[in-house]
């Protein structure tokens, strides 16, 4: 099982759009969606635009959340 379901994400983004409704850029949406995570969930550690090697292929990742090992 995941850390965050669809419906979690889906509380992310109902409840940012009431705050904010309009981003002025990717990275404005990105770090305010990642904030918004951390308050909602803090059991998860939250990591901007990162990049990952699996299998040899190179992946860019704009947002990366995992469980907190605390």
């Amino acid at each position: 099982m995941s850390l965050l379901q669809t419906a979690d994400v889906e509380r992310i983004l109902a409840e940012l759009s009431r705050e904010r409704p309009v981003f002025y850029s990717e990275a404005n949406f990105q770090l305010a969606f990642a904030l918004k995570m951390q308050q909602l969930y803090p059991q998860t550690a939250i990591r901007l635009e990162r990049t990952e090697i699996v299998n040899n292929e190179r992946f860019r990742i704009d947002v990366l959340a995992y469980k907190n090992k605390q």
